[in-house]
């Protein structure tokens, strides 16, 4: 009998999970869980991978692997985008740095924030007729 982990899934359905995890297809997957399983015909690993990946604590498992993968994704891009305007203000406030460069970081950082707006114009001509369209972005 295989050891259960902490997940409620057994060693084998923990390494069919992370290897869906790492983007392999449930056939792939289940070869890799259920070594003997490249004997079988592909219709029977099929039907026995689409079994394992209905399973609810299989499911979960995924799931929870997914979510947290996400939440770190989200993380670095918070944290990234914090670096940057903590680089842009450390420029923008040391007068070393020459003026041009100090301008270049405020406008960088004021975009980052939101500051500005975007304005696009179109014109538009039928015969005399003259049409012009600004849009502004909020």
């Amino acid at each position: 009998m295989q050891k259960q982990q902490q997940t409620g899934l057994t060693s084998k359905q923990e390494a069919f999970v992370q290897a869906l995890f790492k983007g392999k297809t449930q056939r792939q997957a289940y070869y890799e869980a259920y070594p003997t399983s490249r004997t079988w015909a592909e219709n029977s690993v099929d039907n026995k991978a689409s079994v394992l990946y209905r399973n609810a604590k299989v499911r979960a498992r995924l799931d929870e692997l997914n979510a947290k993968l996400q939440s770190k994704q989200e993380n670095a891009v918070i944290y990234g985008a914090s670096q940057l305007r903590a680089f842009w203000t450390s420029i923008l406030m040391n007068e070393e740095s020459g003026m041009q460069n100090r301008i270049k970081a405020s406008e960088l950082l004021a975009k980052s924030q939101g500051m500005f707006v975007e304005k696009r114009e179109s014109t538009i001509k039928s015969g005399d007729c003259v049409i012009r369209i600004a849009k502004h972005d909020d």
